[in-house]
């Protein structure tokens, strides 16, 4: 594997809750917060309900509630419901971080409730996630942007598949794998039109809960996949630094999350003394509300 990619998962395979700065905690408590509160209120979306229905039809061997059905969902699919929910719910003036939250955020979100994450190493994996992100957006740089492809689509999902491996429980070789999987189906294009930048988030947190399982189930990743030759940004983003996602990582935060926590943030401190867990207040929510 390459040094950026083996570089990004020795990273995030050494970042701890107990050594979590305090305010890049409340970062990922915010972006946490801010998502499940966003997905909710678009629950009577008629795209959402579309979704839903249409994922539904493809059957299921999981128990997991989601958004916009009834019926549970596989994992993949629970997680793209979920970040087309949260994207719909976004306000058009948001910052970028919290753009890229939408993919990433549910993507670890999920990936949580797969195994036995705590909800402590469910924040780290989704300020890992989220920081990466934010990293692999400036080192892609404006003129990705310019050409048309959708930020969410390339670092957002790069961010996300560090997340949800993170939140598996994986290791540095397997996060290392799954960001080579990330890399080969990313894509996304700015071409306008909130329901189509909401389903690009909702596929990019699918992809990105998928790519981790693969690795977590032993498939190994092609190497170099950020910066190879025909990685993604020699693809993508020919002018930007892949190496730049490196430039301090592990000795500052980059990420950043504003605004005041709503509806979950008590849950998440409540659970850090055996009270109900984050993801039991979100499902009792989701079903009251649809």
């Amino acid at each position: 594997m390459s040094e950026i990619t083996t570089g990004i998962a020795n990273f995030a395979r050494a970042v701890t809750s107990d050594a979590l700065p305090l305010e890049v905690r409340q970062g990922a408590i915010q972006a946490l917060d801010t998502v499940l509160s966003q997905a909710l209120s678009a629950i009577g979306e008629p795209l959402v309900s579309s979704i839903g229905r249409t994922l539904s039809r493809f059957g299921s061997s999981s128990e997991l509630p989601s958004i916009g059905t009834d019926l549970p969902l596989s994992f993949a699919y629970a997680a793209m419901t979920l970040g087309t929910a949260a994207s719909l719910g976004m306000s058009s003036d948001s910052l970028l971080v919290a753009r890229l939250s939408t993919a990433v955020v549910p993507a670890c979100f999920i990936a949580a409730r797969i195994g036995t994450c705590a909800d402590e190493d469910l924040l780290v994996s989704i300020a890992v996630g989220l920081e990466i992100a934010s990293r692999s957006a400036d080192a892609l740089g404006p003129r990705h942007v310019e050409r048309g492809w959708d930020v969410v689509g390339s670092a957002g999902r790069l961010g996300a598949t560090v997340g949800a491996a993170l939140a598996l429980g994986l290791t540095a070789a397997e996060i290392a794998d799954a960001l080579g999987f990330a890399c080969t189906t990313s894509a996304g294009l700015s071409v306008g039109g909130k329901q189509l930048a909401a389903l690009s988030a909702g596929k990019t947190a699918a992809d990105s809960v998928e790519a981790a399982l693969l690795a977590k189930n032993g498939l190994i990743g092609p190497p170099s996949p950020i910066e190879g030759r025909r990685g993604l940004f020699a693809l993508v983003a020919r002018e930007g630094d892949p190496a730049q996602i490196l430039h301090g990582l592990g000795e500052s935060w980059q990420f950043s999350m504003t605004g005041e926590t709503m509806l979950f943030a008590s849950a998440i401190e409540s659970s850090r003394s055996g009270a109900r867990s984050i993801a039991t207040v979100f499902d009792s929510a989701v079903a009251n509300a649809q």
